[in-house]
């Protein structure tokens, strides 16, 4: 049985996506390429753009027993990653500035998320936190395409400085 603590990083990563979509209208379209039974959708997000979403996703979450940060201050995109800010309470007691980074990665059709560096005093990737928020990631990625039927497909997915790409493909059904 999960426990709703269990399930906030992972809500964290599906609002972001959920975010993503709902405000691709409002980010820079790149390209769309209609073919008979789908279109392809490029798609690039600005640094503030993804700063605001995983600042907003992280100030709905209620409870933070299961986050590596308390707060999140800010998203950093670089080469190959997305890098979270923020603050968290030391083993002192006293608060402390740490960061960890995040991948995505586009992989037969489903976008895939992983913590990949940690830079948070006392936590190091053994942490069981990771460990679960990756696992978590990976379900809840794997979840949102098997639910879509397969109607959406993440065909890429890059972070470079300044930006994140996601190239989608949407399936049209027919009768």
């Amino acid at each position: 049985m999960e426990t709703q603590s269990n399930k906030i990083p992972v809500l964290i990563v599906a609002a972001l996506l959920a975010a993503l979509v709902l405000t691709s209208l409002a980010c820079t379209i790149g390209g769309l390429t209609l073919n008979k039974n789908s279109a392809t959708i490029d798609i690039n997000f600005t640094q503030d753009q993804v700063n605001t979403l995983f600042q907003k996703a992280a100030a709905q979450n209620a409870d933070s027993s299961n986050q590596l940060l308390d707060n999140v201050t800010g998203a950093e995109l670089h080469d190959g990653f997305v890098r979270l800010v923020g603050t968290t309470k030391g083993s002192d007691g006293s608060e402390v500035n740490g960061s960890f980074d995040t991948s995505f990665t586009a992989e037969n059709n489903a976008l895939k998320a992983q913590i990949i560096a940690v830079n948070i005093p006392g936590v190091d990737m053994t942490d069981p936190r990771i460990v679960k928020m990756n696992q978590q990631m990976a379900d809840v990625l794997s979840k949102s395409v098997s639910e879509s039927n397969g109607e959406v497909l993440f065909k890429d997915a890059s972070v470079k400085e300044g930006s994140f790409h996601l190239t989608i493909q949407v399936n049209i059904p027919t009768k």
